[in-house]
């Protein structure tokens, strides 16, 4: 693995229904409680911005995004 290369952006198109799959799946993964680590922390920072982008793209609205993220923190606390 070249760490060298770890700060780089790299860019991925795809339609927002797609890019909403995948936020969702990043909550569900996130959910695992041994998903605590500087990788989980690195990945609910990307979901946060991608559920801000699903937002702005007019995918779900801001209460839709608050009720998901509310759910998520519901569940994480039941599965610990």
């Amino acid at each position: 693995m070249n760490l060298d290369m770890a700060t780089e952006r790299a860019t991925v198109e795809a339609e927002l229904i797609t890019w909403m799959a995948v936020h969702g799946n990043i909550l569900l993964a996130l959910r695992h409680p041994r998903n605590d680590g500087p990788s989980g922390r690195l990945v609910s920072d990307f979901a946060q911005k991608l559920g801000r982008m699903l937002v702005d793209g007019g995918l779900l609205t801001e209460a839709e995004l608050a009720h998901t993220y509310q759910v998520e923190r519901e569940e994480r606390g039941r599965a610990s």
